[in-house]
């Protein structure tokens, strides 16, 4: 079985749809349909020992041309763009804590952080869905 670090970003968009139910049930004033996300962070980080992964968007439909940034506290950066089926790698990246930034044109962008380890799994991924910008 592979394993996987699963972004999220679903979870989320049902988290903000279930509080914005209950904040117009209990407020009695409709809320919009639609509110727009400029960014999306996951509070939890990513442990790999390798950066790679796949950038999807929709119902897991993989992404072509996204990027995948990495920046770190010491002025460090890398970034990739992600192939035909939305997948993405970093070679070469030392270990240490990164904050990524996941986008693409007409998207919005998903910030979170990452620890790259040899003590990670080694079929740890990273797995990002953005959602369409407004």
């Amino acid at each position: 079985m592979k394993s996987k670090l699963i972004c999220g970003l679903l979870i989320i968009q049902f988290a903000f749809v279930t509080q914005a139910r209950e904040i117009e049930q209990s407020s009695r004033r409709p809320l919009p349909k639609k509110v727009q996300v400029e960014e999306i962070f996951i509070a939890k980080p990513f442990k790999v020992r390798v950066i790679q992964g796949t950038i999807y968007y929709g119902n897991a439909e993989p992404l072509t041309g996204a990027t995948f940034e990495l920046h770190s506290g010491d002025g460090r950066s890398f970034d990739t763009k992600t192939d035909a089926h939305g997948r993405f790698k970093l070679n070469d990246v030392p270990s240490g804590t990164y904050d990524f930034r996941a986008s693409c044109r007409n998207f919005n962008p998903t910030l979170g952080k990452v620890i790259v380890s040899a003590s990670a799994s080694t079929k740890a991924v990273i797995i990002v869905t953005l959602m369409v910008a407004n």
